[in-house]
């Protein structure tokens, strides 16, 4: 114990802390509530340092100790810490942990050297090498094997380890202030452990391989601002390393497993990965042997991953380790070749190895004894993992994301290799079924599989009449055959899937057979694993037949499938299954509405009681909305539907109003309940509304005005919203019993959504409600819409949310595009918050928020209409806006160089002020910029890293086969063409949000090119007189987007 410490102290923390690991219960809490007392002395943290080093206290106490110093410190060392508090550990008593602390990476036990290892660590993140600059040198003598001398002919391996482990935790941390000293001083003493396995052991080398990648990788972003980062402290070892590398890698594991494991191996083929993502032209001189070696561990792991993993119940057991060494291994060697591919000068390496490529991920794509055992006693976990967009992560799924990758960067050579691949796996099964080996039919589930990935491609290639690859007879012959090995419910389940991908290629009786027993199949006396993939197929059935018009097709067996499955609905509503069930339902409905009619009797009270039931599940709720989206655009369901559905959920909002429930879920469900009012609204067919739905206004208005809760308040103003924009005419006519207008209540409830004391986080949409109000009604407003805007000024001046902010900016921005002159009579013509016209703070918040702006539709309006404005201050010379400065550029001081930690908490950053016209300029630029990028991404159109930018030219030809099928559209495709063209849809939009936004999907301002429309807009600007006074302001950035577009006149 230190001779410093208050031992009465000491003790008293030694006896609460084995009181602690009692089995009592009752002497567990009063110890841990005395270690809370305890904590209030300044020596507490150095008492469990002692007591972590004492080599005389048992190990569990030592143990709990570092556990609870750990804690400790990441609250208490350092305010930079995320989760730091009060109080901040005592100076001194900081000094002396740091001094004693490294002795704990030389202590006896390995579990303790790790535990100190990881505190030594966290602590120099904050305080190395500022207040520890001794700590690196104490860890590079340890990695020498002797604290003392670094020279050492006594090796204490014990503070080898130690120091290691402090390291791999530290070296990431590492900033590029410090890695000059760091990389030449750590790299050679990891060399020696490496390429020393007589002394080392293999935790110690691959450590050491770790440590080293984690150097790579900081070099690596070193190099982004420092172009000669790697020359400077990474080139001279690299050849050493990759030497010692290739010579381990070759090593046969199975010849020598004392040496070498494929966790080992793993680390290797990361640090090779990391190398060539950024310094791939230093590997050049040896990039044959390495693509040898990789090649040969890929070919090695993948039958060994075959017989030790996928078929574990034939072979010796392994233990989790192992599994998971093999497992990672095989993720590693996928992310190489997904590097290799994407490098330009390697593309055609890959592609002159599809075949064997298409072979060995194929092998990895199969399943396993452990996943078939597994989802034969729990279908739930077989419905999620096998999702084609699941959360669950496996070699399986991995290899499907290869194979997927692969094939859309060569789609003609990956889908003629088919031929080739299908053949040598189809014997390969052969094979094993001959030899009555029960796992054959895992290879062709996997071939089934990989075609069905390939699906796109495929599709692709038969429109330009490039595929070799024999599809139809795939599916006609082999995948037909599989369907009939009943006894591999697996293998008949992906059979009947992958038959439902590609009803085209089906003959008509085939097809005819495979829908028919694909409605057979989902009924009770099936087994669940033909149930789960004949709803799948049904599913794929409907969509793929549904785009082709042949979805008339499906009309015979509608009443047999619908039937299966609101019997499997009935009895899985909410778990996995009964998801799967409910989107195959949904699907299965858009069919033929003529038959929807005849079971519309059953699909809506099913649909309103799950609607009912589920309103706290935002996956199973929205599928039932759908669900109920498509009986209201049925038009012969429509009115039967809103008859039983509206009074319920009427009924529940006006429930809501009396102070009856406070159960949690309520305000699930009344929100829910709201929520699907606005889907019915948006949906109807009907215009003007019915009275059942229009029943449902006053209730709202009530709900509105008394409720406090935000989603409530958000939904109603979305309901109204929809009411307004739906059947205009109708809400202006609307009165009540008492006279009141429909109008009066919006504004009253805008008003209350606006006013200060209502929380503000309810008035995300409040701008899109307004908008829609003053675009359908604003000629009838009068002097409310006066009132709605100075409100909106008044709650913007109170806002702290930026989304709110946006929604709140967007009422006037919409304005600019119809009412510009009127709305900027009405800024100019009230105070704002300093006494000068709100003009001012209100470009201020505008045009410092605009690059905060989410959401495609806002960006676009709100940016079109600065543009307008800018236009319009220039033409008409607007003097309103000649004294308005806002904020410009960061002011960057050259000699500050990078900030460390403790610094860029505490230093404030300093910008420039600009006349708010040029500060207009300057965000047209900016987005102009964006533009330019996103535009370079969707073409390819992008620099390779600069490491490689000798490598040789793509040669043309490579890829001239795999041609866009879309390469022939015209420059004057629409909004849906071109993002569709791009895959970019659901970045840019959310396919849901346009159907429920019509007034955003039919705004004729999204018709416009942006990037056309601001290229044109600042070439003309270029050329105007005042142009000169813009110029004065440029940046580096904004010079080089202007020379970009063609302007060179600043």
């Amino acid at each position: 114990m230190n001779a410093e410490i208050d031992k009465e102290f000491a003790h008293v923390v030694f006896q609460t802390l084995n009181q602690a690991l009692s089995s009592d219960k009752t002497l567990i809490d009063q110890a841990q509530q005395q270690l809370s007392v305890l904590q209030i002395r300044k020596e507490y943290s150095l008492v469990l340092v002692s007591i972590l080093l004492d080599q005389t206290c048992e190990f569990s106490i030592r143990q709990m100790s570092g556990v609870l110093f750990r804690q400790f410190i990441e609250v208490h060392w350092s305010q930079n810490s995320e989760k730091f508090k009060e109080p901040e550990i005592d100076a001194e008593i900081k000094s002396k942990i740091r001094k004693i602390l490294p002795l704990g990476l030389k202590d006896q036990t390995s579990k303790i050297r790790g535990s100190v290892a990881y505190v030594v660590a966290t602590i120099a993140s904050w305080d190395w090498p500022e207040l520890w600059p001794e700590l690196f040198d104490i860890l590079i003598r340890g990695l020498n094997g002797s604290f003392e001398d670094v020279n050492s002919p006594q090796v204490d391996m014990n503070i080898v380890h130690g120091s290691i482990e402090t390291l791999a935790e530290l070296v990431p941390e590492v900033t590029d202030l410090q890695m000059p000293q760091v990389a030449p001083a750590i790299l050679p003493q990891i060399y020696k452990i490496f390429i020393d396995p007589q002394n080392y052991s293999l935790h110690l080398r691959k450590r050491a391989i770790e440590i080293f990648t984690s150097i790579v990788e900081v070099i690596a972003d070193m190099s982004e601002y420092d172009p000669n980062a790697g020359k400077k402290y990474l080139y001279q070892f690299i050849p050493d390393y990759i030497y010692a590398m290739l010579k381990t890698i070759s090593i046969d594991s199975s010849d020598a497993m004392n040496i070498i494991d494929y966790s080992l191996k793993k680390e290797i083929l990361k640090a090779f990965t990391t190398l060539f993502k950024s310094f791939s032209k230093k590997l050049s001189p040896f990039i044959n042997d390495i693509l040898a070696q990789i090649w040969n561990c890929l070919v090695q792991s993948s039958h060994l991953f075959v017989k030790k993993i996928v078929n574990s119940n034939t072979t010796e057991l392994i233990d989790d380790e192992e599994k998971s060494s093999f497992e990672n291994l095989a993720y590693q060697l996928f992310e190489f070749i997904q590097i290799l591919k994407d490098k330009k000068k390697y593309k055609n390496t890959v592609k002159q190895a599809i075949d064997e490529l298409c072979y060995y991920t194929i092998l990895y794509m199969q399943i396993k004894d452990e996943q078939i055992e597994n989802w034969a006693s729990n279908p739930e976990q077989y419905v999620q993992d096998e999702d084609e967009e699941s959360y669950s992560y496996s070699v399986r799924i991995s290899a499907q994301e290869l194979m997927e990758s692969i094939s859309s960067d060569f789609k003609l050579d990956t889908a003629n290799a088919m031929n080739k691949t299908i053949e040598k796996l189809m014997e390969d099964a052969q094979k094993l079924r001959q030899n009555n080996d029960n796992n054959w039919w895992k290879i062709y589930e996997s071939c089934l599989l990989a075609v069905s990935c390939m699906k796109p491609f495929f599709e692709e290639l038969i429109k330009i009449n490039k595929l070799e690859f024999n599809l139809a007879g795939f599916i006609n012959e082999f995948v037909l055959s599989c369907l009939h090995e009943s006894n591999y419910p697996f293998l008949v389940g992906r059979a009947l899937l992958t038959a439902s991908k590609f009803p085209k290629l089906l003959n008509p009786q085939t097809l005819e057979t495979l829908i028919k027993a694909s409605g057979t199949a989902i009924q009770e006396n099936q087994s669940p694993i033909i149930r789960i993939s004949a709803m799948r197929a049904i599913f794929c059935f409907a969509s793929e037949l549904s785009s082709e018009n042949q979805q008339h097709l499906l009309i015979p067996h509608l009443p047999q499938i619908t039937e299966g499955l609101v019997h499997m609905v009935t009895h899985n509503s909410t778990n996995q299954i009964g998801t799967l069930t409910l989107e195959t339902l949904a699907s299965v409905l858009t069919i033929d509405e003529e038959f929807v009619a005849t079971i519309e009797v059953k699909i809506s009270p099913l649909a309103i009681a799950l609607f009912l039931k589920n309103t706290s599940d935002p996956l199973v709720n929205s599928i039932i909305t759908d669900i109920i989206k498509i009986l209201i655009k049925n038009k012969y369901t429509n009115q039967k539907l809103e008859e039983r559905l509206m009074p319920t959920l009427i009924s529940i909002i006006n429930s809501s109003i009396s102070p009856k429930s406070e159960e949690t879920n309520y305000s699930a469900l009344l929100t829910s309940t709201i929520d699907l009012i606005t889907m019915v609204i948006r949906s109807s067919t009907q215009v003007p509304l019915s009275n059942y739905v229009m029943n449902a206004f006053i209730p709202i208005i009530n709900i509105c005005l008394k409720a406090d809760d935000t989603a409530v308040l958000q939904s109603g103003g979305e309901c109204l919203r929809a009411l307004v924009s739906k059947s205009p005419d109708q809400i202006v006519d609307w009165k009540d019993d008492k006279g009141m207008s429909a109008l009066q209540y919006i504004v009253m409830i805008i008003d209350h959504m606006l006013d200060p004391k209502t929380s503000e986080n309810s008035c995300s949409f409040i701008g899109k409600f307004i908008t829609t109000l003053i675009k359908k009604t604003g000629n009838i407003l009068g002097e409310n819409l006066d009132l709605i805007l100075k409100a909106v000024l008044s709650k913007m001046q109170a806002s702290n949310i930026p989304l709110v902010q946006q929604s709140l900016i967007m009422v006037f921005a919409q304005l600019i595009h119809s009412r510009m002159d009127a709305v900027l009579t009405f800024l100019s013509g009230l105070p704002g918050p300093t006494g000068k016209p709100v003009l001012e703070f209100f470009m201020n918040e505008w045009v410092s928020k605009q690059n905060l702006f989410v959401g495609p539709y806002d960006s676009k309006i709100s940016i079109l209409a600065l543009a307008k404005l800018l236009e319009h201050a220039i033409t008409t010379d607007d003097k309103r806006f000649h004294n308005i400065f806002v904020r410009g550029d960061r002011i960057i001081n050259p000699i500050e160089g990078i900030k460390t930690r403790s610094k860029s908490k505490t230093d404030k950053e300093l910008y420039t002020q600009v006349p708010l016209l040029v500060k207009i300029y300057k965000l047209l630029i900016n987005e102009t910029h964006g533009l330019l990028e996103d535009k370079k991404d969707l073409d390819g159109d992008y620099e390779d890293e600069s490491d490689d930018d000798d490598d040789e030219e793509e040669d043309e030809s490579e890829n001239k086969e795999d041609i866009d099928i879309d390469q022939n559209e015209g420059p004057s495709e629409n909004i849906y063409n071109y993002l569709n063209k791009y895959d970019i849809f659901e970045d840019a939009f959310d396919r849901d949000d346009l159907e429920d936004d019509p007034e955003a999907l039919e705004d004729p301002l999204m018709k416009i090119d942006l990037l056309e429309f601001l290229t044109n807009f600042l070439k003309t600007l270029s050329q105007h007189p005042c142009y000169k006074l813009f110029g004065e302001h440029h940046n580096t950035i904004e010079k080089d987007v202007l020379k970009e577009i063609g302007i060179t006149n600043f």
